[in-house]
């Protein structure tokens, strides 16, 4: 037997000879929406034409929005708090009867929204639309089904929201877990990985190197010390990730548009300050329990330091972690040294005992290669290795890469100099100009490889 074949039916012929057509499933959905450019919308607008000023029409219509007012005054004036005040300032939420009487009058009722315009909601932005609507869900498991818990199931809220409104959405989301109810998102957005202290589990889905999926659990109550910042949170979605030490971030990142121009985004590597040297292996170790390349940059003293009371013996040394705080298994990725990891990693340690052993105080104090010296050992030659292996450990400090005085070991590489910096290349100056770039050039080949 032949199934039947789908018909459509000509509602109006033009004579420009552009039709209108109802296909043979008539989804009341789509075909019956109230707008000025659907023909049943149009029907609409011809029959009604003329009668929106009939007194008697206005003054009853009057007395349903009247009563309505007072029905849906508490919800309403919720959602319109939690949900909209911030993202969609001054917008008004209105529920309204139709006019005819039925016995289920809750069928009757319409939705609209004035943000400056008022119409139906169905008819606004999808932004405004997911405002109400995860409101109106909230109001509903507060105080209709306040018994049992709810599970709330979104895909991609960030659609059609510009960033406040989707840190609105967020913010709305996680007051409507409360203490008993649950969301589920798939997002590509960062905005709703903010960490708040609260148990928030991220599971990150990728494609493996045979097409298979891998997934990745993180609760992300276990590094909200470090995902501080929202753009922390870009690494969610980065296939690599070159973490830094602090504002020599935004060099790199300038760097890598220069020298490698469109690089760092086509092949999804995310460039994320750690904010602080002792950030750095535990973000590290964040990126890697969600199985992502990671490689980092850093001044030349995290090849030094440790946190033994020995360094008190040359002044008011801060302790702080270094590069043996990253553990062998960063260096044994792919993208590093692999097989070889573990015996770079011992070099690594024995290196540090041969510096503290036979110069303490360089071991404490130095801030540049120079100031170190080590018979038998190029350690110069070896820094520019490990930054070809993606282990970005410079000469010395961001500060000392700079020509021009910009930034030194005076003045620090802070917010200030990052907006002066910015300016400058945004000017037309070329960050080469203004840094000595090799180094940052080795390590970002390396990543980029």
């Amino acid at each position: 037997m032949c199934p039947h074949p789908k018909h459509d039916f000509d509602l109006h012929s033009r004579p420009d000879g552009l039709r209108r057509t109802l296909t043979s499933f008539r989804d009341p959905q789509n075909q019956l929406r109230l707008t000025s450019w659907t023909w049943y919308g149009k029907l609409m607008q011809h029959l009604t034409a003329g009668h929106m000023k009939n007194a008697d029409l206005q003054n009853a219509l009057k007395s349903v929005r009247e009563v309505a007012d007072k029905i849906f005054e508490s919800v309403r004036e919720e959602v319109r708090e939690s949900a909209l005040e911030i993202a969609f300032p001054g917008t008004q939420l209105s529920f309204q009867f139709n006019a005819d009487n039925q016995l289920d009058l809750y069928k009757t009722c319409v939705l609209y929204v004035d943000d400056g315009f008022k119409s139906l909601l169905t008819d606004k932005g999808s932004g405004i639309q997911s405002a109400v609507i995860i409101g109106l869900f909230s109001y509903y498991t507060n105080h209709v089904n306040a018994i049992s818990s709810a599970l709330l199931c979104i895909e991609e809220p960030e659609l059609y929201l510009h960033p406040h409104a989707r840190r609105l959405i967020s913010d709305r989301l996680t007051d409507f877990i409360g203490d008993r109810n649950q969301v589920i998102i798939t997002t590509h957005s960062a905005e709703f990985l903010r960490t708040s202290g609260e148990d928030v589990n991220a599971i990150v889905i990728s494609k493996g190197s045979d097409d298979d999926t891998i997934c990745k659990a993180v609760n992300l109550k276990d590094y909200a010390r470090i995902l501080v910042h929202e753009f922390s949170s870009e690494l969610f979605f980065t296939e690599k990730v070159i973490v830094c030490e602090g504002y020599d971030d935004f060099v790199l990142r300038a760097v890598a548009k220069e020298q490698f121009p469109k690089q760092l985004d086509s092949k999804n590597v995310s460039v994320i300050s750690a904010a602080g040297k002792d950030n750095i292996s535990k973000l590290v170790q964040l990126v890697m329990k969600l199985g992502i390349k990671c490689h980092v940059m850093a001044d030349f003293d995290y090849l030094l330091r440790d946190k033994s009371e020995e360094r008190h013996n040359y002044g008011e040394v801060k302790a702080h972690e270094s590069i043996v705080s990253l553990s062998p298994d960063f260096f044994s990725q792919q993208c590093v040294y692999g097989s070889k990891g573990d015996g770079i990693f011992r070099r690594l340690q024995r290196l540090r005992e041969k510096l503290r052993e036979t110069d303490p105080k360089a071991f404490y104090l130095a801030k540049k290669v120079d100031e170190v010296n080590l018979d038998g050992v190029d350690l110069r030659e070896g820094l520019s290795k490990l930054r070809q292996r993606g282990v970005g450990i410079l000469s010395g400090e961001i500060e000392d890469l700079c020509r021009d005085g910009t930034v030194s070991g005076k003045n620090k590489l802070n917010l200030v100099a990052v907006f002066e910096l910015n300016s400058r290349i945004a000017s037309g100056e070329k960050v080469s100009d203004i840094f000595d770039v090799a180094e940052l050039v080795e390590l970002l080949g390396s990543a980029l490889a």
